[in-house]
């Protein structure tokens, strides 16, 4: 599952446009750049999470080690996350131009 939601965020919008020989994709100005994501986003996108029933797409656990320091006081510990939901893919919008 985790596959398929990496495809669904990184690799499929590379068909949208001609792809260069090393993977970049170019775009000539920032209206192209909104059209490109846009239609990645609220076209492909939104339609194969709803397809692969993504929405909401349920994380597998995982633990994390942390440290910090908070008013020069220092702080650590360990994060242990379970039962963890992603919602909202099949909504995800666009804010603002893309650069």
């Amino acid at each position: 599952m985790n596959a398929v939601l990496c495809f669904l965020l990184c690799l499929a919008p590379l068909r949208l446009q001609a792809v260069q020989p090393n993977g970049e994709v170019f775009v000539r100005n920032p209206k192209e750049s909104n059209f490109y994501m846009d239609r990645i986003l609220l076209t492909d996108m939104i339609a194969q999470v709803r397809f692969l029933d993504l929405d909401p797409f349920h994380l597998p656990p995982f633990e994390t080690d942390f440290k910090d320091s908070i008013l020069g006081i220092p702080v650590h510990g360990h994060a242990k996350f379970v039962n963890g939901t992603l919602r909202g893919l099949s909504r995800v919008n666009r804010f603002g131009d893309c650069t």
